[in-house]
């Protein structure tokens, strides 16, 4: 029997006493393995999170909901455009702009759109 390497590791001798590899323990080397693989693209894919999105819209710009426009402001329906929310009969737009009622609600007047 030649020499081994220096480093090498040393097989173990096969007698009568060695017990055979059992053929479930692969299956559940492989079990394992897919279940850690499965695992790891899930977290990948979690990792990646959502896409970033769109900034909001701000005063006076196009939107088609309330989702659309920045904190704080709300879509006008009529004109499809961002506005800021204000109490009827306040000074909240500003001194001299009044507060335009829509339903139940008031909205600060836009400039004309361009």
């Amino acid at each position: 029997m030649p020499k081994p390497l220096p480093g090498a590791r040393k097989r173990p001798e096969i007698n009568d006493k060695t017990p055979p590899v059992s053929r479930r323990t692969g299956a559940a080397r492989r079990a394992w393995r897919s279940v850690a693989i499965w695992g790891l693209l899930m977290a990948t894919l979690a990792a990646c999170g959502e896409e970033p999105t769109a900034p909001r819209a701000r005063v006076g710009e196009g939107c088609a909901r309330n989702d659309d426009c920045a904190e704080g402001l709300a879509c006008l329906q009529t004109e499809l455009r961002c506005v800021v929310l204000c109490a009827l009969d306040s000074d909240d737009c500003g001194a001299g702009i009044a507060c335009q009622a829509a339903g139940q609600l008031g909205f600060c007047p836009l400039p004309p759109a361009q």
